[in-house]
C-alpha cells in the first residue's frame, strides 16, 4: 500500500479507481493537479476527489464543494495513480493506493457508518427551527449548480432554491436550447425558485459567450439573454419564479432587462405561449450596488447578495487568490452585508446571502444578528446551517 497526506475539504470515505477528469467518474475517484470549471461540472457521479491545488474560493471549489463527496486537496500523487485502487479517507486526511483488503473492510464499515449518520443529520436539521438571536425566523435554501442536487437539498431541509447558476447547466457545451432551458426552470421545486440569468465570464467562460459579466450581456450578446428569458416566461406559466440580474450596478440596466423581458413575453403571447409571474431582482456583487440598493431597489423586486464577488470586489482580490488575502470574513464585506440587510428590510424588500459567507457555518448565526433572513447554501451544507440556526 502506498499513502498520501492531503487536507480534507469535504469530509467522508470513498472507494474506488483512481481515475482522470474526462474518465467516467461513476464510482470512481477523479484525481487532477487542478481542475478547471469544466472537468469539475463533469464529474458527477464520482465516490470521491482528490486535488492538487483549489483555491477556496473559487467557482471550481464551489461546484466540487457543492458534490457532497469526499474531497482531499493538497496530493501530488498522479499521473502514477491512475488506474490504481484507492482508498480516500477524507477524514483523516488520507489517500491510499493499492490497498490491501483490511484496509478495504475499514473503510466500508467507516462509509457505512457514515451514510448511517448523514441520514440521522438530516432528520434533526428538518425538525429545527432555523432563527436569529433574537427570534426571528431564517430561511435556509438550496444554492444548485445541477438539478440533481435539489434532491439532497430537499431532504437536509432546504425551504426551496435560493439560487440557481443557470450558466453551470451549460457544462462546457453550447448554451441549451429554449426547450431544454424550460424544461430545467419547471423542474425547480419549492416557491419562487431564484434563477440567476447566465453570467459566464471571469474564471467560468463559456463557448460564444463574450467575457463580460452579467447583465452586460445585453449590450453585446442580448440573443443569449432573449433565449433564457423565454424560456423562463414559459417556465411561469405553471410555477411562479423570481429571475435575479447579475453584476447590476444600476437602475438603468434592470430598466433594460425589464424592457427586453417584456418584448420576449409580447412575443409568446402573439405565439399563443402562455406565461406566467416572472419577479424581477438584483445580485448584489459589488460595493456600488450595495451602496446604491435605494436606487436598485425602485426596479427590483428582491436582492441577491454574492458573497464571494463582493468579497473580491470589495478586497480588490482575485477570488482564486492563495495567498489569504481573499477573506469573506474581512470586516469591509460583513459592514456591506449588515447594511444591505438592514436597507432591504427597511424597504420591505427580500435580501438572501449566497457564496462562501453563506457557507460558513460558524458566520450562519452572525450574519443572523447581522439581520440577515435568508441564506442559501449548497445542498450538503443545507443541514448543518440549519443546525447552526436551531
Amino acid at each position: 500500500m502506498k499513502h498520501w497526506a492531503g487536507t480534507v475539504r469535504t469530509p467522508g470515505m470513498a472507494l474506488g479507481t483512481l481515475c482522470e477528469p474526462g474518465q467516467d467518474a461513476r464510482g470512481n475517484i477523479v484525481a487532477a493537479q487542478e481542475f478547471t470549471l469544466a472537468q469539475a461540472l463533469a464529474v458527477e457521479g464520482a465516490a470521491g476527489i482528490v486535488t492538487g491545488h483549489t483555491p477556496p474560493g473559487s467557482h471550481v471549489a464551489a461546484v466540487l464543494g457543492a458534490l457532497g463527496v469526499p474531497w482531499l486537496d493538497g496530493l501530488c500523487v498522479f499521473p502514477d495513480g491512475y488506474g490504481h485502487a484507492a482508498v480516500l479517507d477524507a477524514l483523516s486526511g488520507r489517500l491510499t493506493l493499492d490497498p490491501d483488503e483490511t484496509c478495504v473492510q475499514n473503510a466500508r464499515t467507516a462509509a457505512r457508518a457514515l451514510a448511517g449518520g448523514l441520514a440521522s443529520l438530516r432528520e434533526r436539521a428538518c425538525r429545527v427551527r432555523p432563527s436569529a438571536p433574537d427570534g426571528a425566523p431564517v430561511k435556509v435554501l438550496a444554492t444548485l449548480n445541477d438539478l440533481s442536487q435539489a434532491s439532497a437539498a430537499l431532504a437536509g431541509g432546504a425551504e426551496g432554491v435560493g439560487l440557481l447558476r443557470s450558466e453551470f447547466l451549460c457544462g462546457s457545451e453550447a448554451i441549451p436550447s429554449e426547450d431544454a432551458q424550460t424544461w430545467a426552470y419547471r423542474s425547480l421545486p419549492g416557491p419562487w425558485p431564484v434563477v440567476r440569468l447566465l453570467d459566464a465570464a471571469g474564471d467560468k467562460p463559456l463557448p460564444g459567450c463574450p467575457p463580460v459579466r452579467g447583465i452586460r450581456l445585453l449590450a453585446c450578446r442580448p440573443d443569449l439573454l432573449r433565449t433564457q428569458m423565454r424560456a423562463l416566461l414559459r417556465a411561469s406559466a405553471e410555477k411562479p419564479l423570481r429571475i435575479c440580474y447579475p453584476f447590476v450596478t444600476s437602475p438603468q440596466e434592470l430598466r433594460d432587462a425589464r424592457q427586453l423581458l417584456e418584448t420576449c413575453r409580447e412575443a409568446l403571447a402573439r405565439e399563443g405561449v402562455p406565461t406566467g409571474r416572472l419577479e424581477p431582482g438584483a445580485m448584489l456583487e459589488t460595493p456600488a450596488a450595495v451602496l446604491t440598493l435605494r436606487s436598485l431597489a425602485e426596479e427590483a423586486s428582491f436582492f441577491c447578495l454574492g458573497s464571494g464577488d463582493l468579497t473580491q470586489h470589495t478586497l480588490g482580490v482575485d477570488r482564486g487568490d492563495a495567498g489569504g488575502l481573499y477573506d469573506p470574513r474581512h470586516p469591509a464585506v460583513l459592514r456591506l452585508t449588515a447594511l444591505a440587510a438592514r436597507e432591504a428590510r427597511r424597504l420591505g424588500k427580500d435580501l438572501c446571502v449566497c457564496g462562501p459567507l453563506a457557507e460558513d457555518v460558524g458566520m450562519a448565526r452572525r450574519l443572523a444578528a447581522l439581520g440577515v433572513r435568508a441564506l442559501s447554501v449548497s445542498a450538503p451544507l443545507v443541514p448543518h446551517v440549519r443546525l447552526a440556526l436551531g
